[in-house]
């Protein structure tokens, strides 16, 4: 293993802080100050990586959510905004109440969360 992931410093913060999706072998290179191509001879993948991560107790298996909450966290106060904001215009061209649209916008949020962890 290359000694910047073989403790829980920096190599293993990248999934902490960014998820899975959202960390690429790129990151992981830099951030273990070694060419891509060097990790690649360790590791097939950063999901790889990330396995170990597990299965050597530097890492939560429940890190995924972590970018699927603040996607949901920033969505929710977007549709708040425009339930609040938009309101005459929700009604007119939605024919909905203002709570209606918020019920709506929250169960679409919410099946896109169960999709993306499933």
């Amino acid at each position: 293993m290359l000694p910047v992931l073989e403790d829980s410093g920096q190599g293993w913060g990248l999934f902490a802080e960014k998820g899975i999706v959202q960390t690429t072998m790129d990151d992981i290179a830099k951030t273990a100050d070694y060419s891509k191509s060097t990790i690649y001879v360790y590791f097939k993948s950063k999901e790889e990586i990330y396995h170990q991560g597990i299965e050597e107790d530097y890492l939560r298996s429940d890190i995924n959510i972590i970018p699927a909450v603040f996607t949901l966290w920033a969505s929710l106060g977007s549709l708040i905004t425009v339930a609040h904001e938009k309101e005459a215009y929700i009604l007119r061209r939605m024919n909905m109440k203002r709570d209606e649209f918020l019920h709506q916008g929250f169960e679409m949020l919410l099946n896109s969360v169960r999709k993306e962890q499933v």
